[in-house]
This record gives C-alpha cells, sequence and structure tokens, in this order.
C-alpha cells in the first residue's frame, strides 16, 4: 500500500518515522537509568525505526480491510 504512494510521501513517511524513533531513543537514554549517552540512544533508534518503517508496507498490504472478505464488504 506504501508502495502505491508517490515519493515524496514516501519520503515523508520514512523521515517522520525515523525523526520518531531517534526523539524516543534519545528520550528513553536521556531520561532513564540506561548507561547511554542520548546520543547513542538516538542512533539505536534510528536503526530500530529504519526497520520499523521499512515494515510498514508488509503490514499494510496484510490489513484485513484490504481483503475482498474484510468488514467493510457490502452484501
Amino acid at each position: 500500500m506504501l508502495n502505491h504512494l508517490p515519493v515524496r510521501y514516501r519520503v515523508a513517511v520514512w523521515i517522520a518515522g525515523l525523526v520518531a524513533f531517534a526523539g524516543a531513543g534519545a528520550w528513553v537514554a536521556f531520561a532513564t537509568q540506561v548507561p547511554l549517552e542520548w546520543q547513542s540512544g538516538a542512533a539505536i533508534g534510528i536503526v530500530l525505526g529504519g526497520l520499523a518503517v521499512a515494515s510498514f508496507p508488509r503490514a499494510l498490504e496484510r490489513a484485513p480491510s484490504d481483503r475482498p472478505d474484510g468488514p467493510h464488504q457490502v452484501v
């Protein structure tokens, strides 16, 4: 489903996902007792964010509402 979007929207989804995960990783490293600097937390967040954003198209393709027998089918 994400592959059907124009390139600029795919880029926007990638950027938003990476920024969100980088911020979450930095926050976890900064606000908890985890022995990491915030920069390391942000780097780990970017790696995890890249994996998560790369899995978005696969997860959206398997959405139950996209199937012909999904809950929104009109009989």
